[in-house]
């Protein structure tokens, strides 16, 4: 969590990478489609021109496809795209703010095991556009949630040190996914239900000036999260997400549903237990939970379809399994995309896992 925000301007940029180490500024997209495309991609700025970058494609014909290095994700940044996040053939570039994005990805992709890969020439150009509204992790977080998130630690200086020093500005927003992907030689226009978000170093604003914190993405830090997004048929869109960063706040549950009339609601309250869900390091094929928004109950069940990790933090710190999936939530059927973290530098650990 940040300080605040200011501009959408000054969000809606690259931001300058300060002098700490694991300095980082990230932008994160995904979307799905009716006829069953599922789109994932992002790109994490990091010092010395690197990145991690990664883009999934599920397709109907084509299976699961993923981008070149996956599962490694550390990339050369590409940096004669100024005004991009750029390394590894994928681009997100910023156009009008909270409106519109530009997406773009030329390179192969691949899909299967190592021993039966198969090979694609993929491109990718799309647009990403909204007049939903944005979620503000600072700023548009249940008071509540938060208060019993932070009231589960012990209070000691040293408690919020680490806080201040561990927290990030954040925001996501949902939106429209428009373009055109190329396989080989079979050209798909595509028209998805998309989301996106960026993360970067917390600021400080105050009347005359911005101060700069010295933050940081830490992957180390992390034990675990989860995450869905949902889109619902009946175009409610969900995010819901619990997360654990022990040396911080060690359950928060975080997230929001947006409706059909664009009206927008924090979530209040979610049963989902890290410890009781994947905690072993296999998580499960299918996952029921509740959680409560806007003082009304969703029960949601989900089962997954679609299974692949990939890795960040030079390629070791952290693992995620990207998921995608079908549900319910009350009732009502959807799509939906799933990310669980695990870190990578000691209990979740092996020697297949490098």
């Amino acid at each position: 969590m940040g300080y605040g925000v200011g501009s959408i301007e000054s969000l809606e940029r690259i931001q300058p990478l300060s002098s700490e180490k694991k300095a980082f500024d990230a932008v994160f997209y995904h979307g799905i489609s009716k006829n069953g495309f599922y789109f994932v991609g992002g790109i994490e700025r990091r010092h010395n021109s690197k990145v991690n970058g990664l883009v999934y494609l599920l397709t109907p014909k084509h299976g699961l496809l993923h981008s070149e290095h996956m599962p490694k994700t550390e990339l050369d940044a590409d940096v004669k795209l100024e005004n991009a996040f750029a390394g590894g053939g994928i681009s997100f570039t910023p156009v009008t703010p909270m409106r519109h994005w530009q997406i773009s990805y030329s390179g192969k992709m691949w899909e299967g095991d190592e021993e039966t890969r198969k090979w694609y020439n993929v491109s990718l150009e799309a647009k990403f556009t909204s007049t939903l509204p944005y979620f503000v992790v600072d700023t548009d977080s249940d008071r509540n949630a938060l208060a019993k998130a932070l009231a589960r630690e012990v209070w000691t200086k040293e408690f919020f040190a680490v806080l201040e020093s561990a927290h990030q500005t954040h925001y996501e927003q949902m939106g429209i996914i428009q373009g055109r992907l190329t396989i080989d030689d079979q050209v798909e226009d595509i028209e998805m239900m998309g989301f996106r978000d960026h993360s970067f170093e917390a600021f400080r604003f105050s009347v005359h000036t911005v101060y700069l914190k010295c933050n940081k993405r830490d992957w180390t830090l992390l034990h675990r999260y989860i995450f869905h997004m949902f889109y619902m048929d009946d175009n409610t869109r969900i995010t819901c997400g619990v997360i654990s960063q022990p040396c911080s706040i060690s359950h928060f549950e975080i997230g929001y549903v947006i409706h059909a009339d664009k009206k927008i609601h924090p979530i209040q309250e979610c049963d989902l237990m890290l410890y009781q869900h994947g905690e072993d390091g296999v998580p499960p094929k299918q996952l029921a939970f509740s959680f409560v928004s806007n003082n009304q109950n969703y029960d949601c069940k989900v089962e997954y379809l679609h299974d692949s990790i990939h890795y960040k933090g030079s390629d070791v710190e952290a693992k995620l399994h990207e998921r995608f999936f079908k549900c319910e939530v009350n009732g009502k059927k959807g799509k939906g995309i799933s990310e669980w973290h695990y870190n990578n530098m000691g209990t979740y650990t092996t020697k297949n896992n490098r």
